[in-house]
């Protein structure tokens, strides 16, 4: 399991972990990384480019939004509902925002040998990610992330009829969610009233979506 330390400045924190534990810490970032914003920075909007990572206790989750998509996922592999529910009457103890893009290079290999290491230091304004015998690093985005835990309906047991969605948003959320994890069941898709967010689950204990409706007259 990763362990969550806090770092030397105190305002920061590193995720550590074995190569046991990380399959679920790769697939948690290639999924988030599906529903950043690729144009962010050029827009003026870093925030909606990175993944945002928190930890609550021994939780930890990585969560990234473009503004229509939302996606969170827990490091662990845990039930991704721990992690929603705990900080609900929990403070965040530790928090940071790092770019998608660079972090989703550092990913890449399905397996590793030795333990892994990402730390996040706020103070600092620095992030790196140890991993085979190798860094890299950048600066984290300043900014406040959305407060993503309100915008997340209750998953309905029975579908509220018909909904549009853009092609390109689904498209992207899809890939991701085929890139990092195993498929069996399918990807359930479910909306609790007209216009109300579309989650996407059953892909994964660990992780959900969120997709806004288009509205159509």
């Amino acid at each position: 399991m990763l362990s969550v330390r806090e770092i030397a400045s105190g305002d920061g924190f590193e995720l550590y972990g074995i190569p046991a534990d990380w399959a679920a810490f790769r697939a948690a970032v290639i999924f988030a990384g599906a529903a950043v914003d690729t144009k962010a920075d050029k827009e003026g909007r870093p925030i909606f480019g990175g993944l945002h990572f928190e930890a609550v206790g021994v939780h930890c989750g990585v969560i990234a939004s473009d503004r229509f998509r939302l996606a969170w996922a827990e490091l662990n592999g845990f039930d991704v509902e721990n992690l929603t529910a705990l900080s609900s009457h929990k403070a965040v103890d530790h928090s940071g925002t790092i770019p998608a893009r660079e972090l989703l290079a550092g990913v890449k290999p399905s397996k590793i040998v030795g333990p892994f290491s990402l730390v996040i230091d706020n103070a600092a304004g620095v992030w790196s990610l140890s991993v085979n015998d190798s860094t890299i690093s950048g600066r984290t985005i300043l900014g406040d992330f959305p407060k993503w835990r309100q915008l997340i309906p209750e998953i309905p047991t029975d579908s509220a009829g018909g909904f549009s969605l853009s092609p390109d948003l689904l498209a992207g959320f899809m890939s991701g969610i085929s890139k990092a994890f195993k498929v069996s069941g399918g990807v359930k898709l479910s909306q609790a009233a007209p216009l109300k967010p579309v989650i996407l689950s059953g892909f994964s204990d660990s992780a959900r979506g969120l997709i806004m409706p288009i509205r159509v007259s």
